[in-house]
């Protein structure tokens, strides 16, 4: 009678995890792995991650953070220690993966399904990790490179910021560790030390790449995007001034370079017999009128189009639906605007100048061949066909002109 009582009182054991998917397929050492599975702990240590490799031996791993079916944990540079070398070089290695939580194991991961982990090949966005004593494989020993990855942070100072100093993305989130770094400093100003936490852009925090912190409408991927298309430029003596930054583009300060005037686009429309009255530049570019050249009115891709309108502004179909109270039309074809439904175009590009493939850059373009050039179409709003004002857009060929070459013909117009 006792054994029966006891029997009834004991708990039946939890079932164990199941992992079902792991993201990225081919991640590099030094990256994030995400697990994603079910009945993993919310209690961060209570899971284990444990990476098998091709001759069975076995590392085992504490998660960043943890759901009831999402684990995230970074893949350790010692873990090149289990990978498989041919002529004494890491190449792509497969592990399988299971997770341990409250004393129960998954099941391996099926091997088709499993991460191939990948050799550093850089030390640039993404790269890293020691191989063969060089980091950024530039030719000087990582004991003797006062900056190993390359990420315009010097090795002592990663040491004091916690980032990575053989990885020039520690938090993997796209944007290089002294990028985030100096940016954090711009809208900090003055700040010594280094704002380290939020809310500032943080080499070691995965969360921040779209956020907005200098307020000029483009995200930090956006800026550090056009950082790099800009060609990477890094001038630390530009650091005292207030406006200036010593990133060509920076999320911290909405003028990174107030100083620098844009240049006139080379327009090619005459070489192809196309009729076409650029607008004065650089006046055509400012936003705000204000003689200060902000991040978001300059253009990157110099297509006579600036970085606000091809990321947030009149350069994309969003900012037309949203502006026309279009965005609740269940069916495109019920506006007078329903050619975003009739025939398919291509948003503008901050950094591609010719987004459609057709040589003619994208201000002097026509994209919706109603005869009215891109840049009539997102700079003036209105344009006179007939001495009357007509609303225009540059992805609807029937406006402002119904009897455009291209309008449809026909309903829903």
């Amino acid at each position: 009678m006792a054994a029966a009582a006891d029997g009834a009182n004991r708990r039946p054991k939890p079932p164990p995890p199941v992992v079902t998917a792991v993201t990225p397929a081919k991640p590099e050492l030094g990256e994030r792995l995400i697990i994603k599975g079910r009945r993993f702990s919310t209690r961060r240590p209570a899971n284990t991650v444990i990476l098998r490799s091709p001759a069975g031996a076995t590392s085992f791993l504490k998660p960043l953070s943890a759901s009831r079916r999402r684990l995230a944990v970074r893949l350790p540079l010692s873990l090149d220690r289990l990978m498989v070398r041919r002529a004494g070089a890491l190449v792509p290695t497969r592990f399988r993966v299971r997770v341990l939580t409250r004393r129960r194991f998954s099941a391996y991961l099926p091997t088709s399904r499993s991460p191939v982990v990948m050799p550093p090949e850089s030390g640039g966005p993404g790269g890293g990790g020691d191989v063969g004593g060089d980091c950024d494989r530039d030719g000087i020993p990582d004991g003797t490179d006062a900056n190993d990855d390359t990420d315009l942070l010097a090795d002592t100072l990663e040491a004091e910021v916690g980032t990575d100093p053989c990885k020039a993305d520690t938090d993997g989130d796209g944007l290089e560790d002294g990028w985030e770094y100096w940016a954090a400093r711009d809208l900090n100003q003055d700040a010594v030390p280094y704002p380290g936490r939020r809310p500032f852009s943080n080499p070691l925090d995965p969360s921040d790449a779209g956020v907005d912190f200098d307020g000029d409408s483009l995200t930090m991927t956006e800026e550090h995007a056009l950082w790099r298309h800009v060609g990477s430029g890094f001038d630390p003596g530009r650091a005292a001034p207030e406006s200036n930054s010593p990133l060509a583009y920076s999320d911290g300060t909405q003028t990174s370079r107030p100083g620098e005037t844009p240049a006139v686009p080379a327009f090619r429309s005459a070489s192809f017999g196309i009729p076409f009255a650029p607008p004065s530049y650089p006046a055509r570019l400012e936003l705000r009128d204000d003689g200060v050249w902000s991040d978001d009115e300059r253009d990157a891709d110099r297509d006579g189009v600036t970085n606000y309108h091809e990321t947030h502004g009149p350069g994309t179909q969003g900012w037309w639906k949203a502006t026309l109270g279009l965005e609740s039309v269940p069916a495109w074809p019920k506006s007078p605007y329903g050619t975003f439904a009739v025939r398919p175009f291509a948003d503008l590009d901050p950094l591609n100048p010719d987004v459609d493939g057709d040589r003619l850059l994208d201000g002097e373009d026509d994209q919706d061949n109603d005869d009215v050039a891109n840049l009539f179409e997102m700079y003036e709003r209105t344009y006179d066909v007939g001495g009357t004002p007509f609303q225009v857009n540059p992805f609807n060929p029937c406006a402002p002109d119904a009897g455009s070459r291209t309008c449809p013909a026909f309903a829903p117009f």
